[in-house]
């Protein structure tokens, strides 16, 4: 059985939310997130990174799901980013499904964002903490095995689209995928993984 699967965020054909200003997109900043995300996990745990690469949404969501199901991972996770008509808004959450087993690694996925921001200087950013969510979540609800997703920073917030777009080694990207795996190896320890 693999540890985790993380399953990278929309699509390169279906992108996700984009920054007003046309870059970052969605779909590239969790694609390079969720690589950070798969090295600062991968030399202690196993590991997958899933990414379809160019289908629709409806057809990515098949997909990945399928490959969670097919691969029953202790936990998947997806990082994506929030979008709002407020170019004011700047909260981070994770969401699990209602009675679903993953919101104790939400919530330890949440605690690390938090000292991992406020570790940076960005302590100002909100913490919505851990919710469960009962919509039609795909990767919540048509899975077998705990999920969470993961809203870490809004794109269309200019500051934190300004620490998102900014790639290579400890810079925002690497370090979003650095923070969510803290989160990630505690909640592993405390299960005993």
């Amino acid at each position: 059985m693999r540890t985790v699967l993380i399953s990278v965020a929309h699509s390169s054909k279906a992108v996700g939310a984009v920054h007003h200003g046309g870059s970052p997109c969605e779909y590239e900043v969790s694609k390079r997130a969720s690589m950070a995300l798969y090295r600062h996990l991968s030399g202690e745990h196993a590991v997958e990174l899933f990414d379809c690469g160019a289908l629709t949404q409806n057809e990515y969501d098949d997909a990945k799901i399928a490959r969670v199901n097919q691969c029953k991972p202790a936990l998947a996770i997806e990082l994506h980013c929030n979008a709002s008509t407020d170019p004011r808004a700047n909260y981070f959450e994770a969401i699990y499904a209602k009675y679903s087993p993953a919101k104790a690694a939400a919530e330890h996925i949440v605690a690390a964002l938090a000292e991992g921001y406020k570790s940076q200087a960005l302590g100002h950013w909100k913490n919505n903490g851990a919710r469960a969510d009962d919509r039609n979540l795909f990767f919540l609800q048509r899975t077998i095995v705990p999920c969470v997703i993961v809203e870490g920073l809004f794109i269309s917030n200019d500051e934190q689209a300004k620490w998102l777009v900014s790639g290579g080694t400890n810079t925002g990207q690497d370090q979003y995928g650095s923070f969510v795996a803290n989160g990630i190896k505690r909640w592993l320890k405390e299960i005993g993984l």
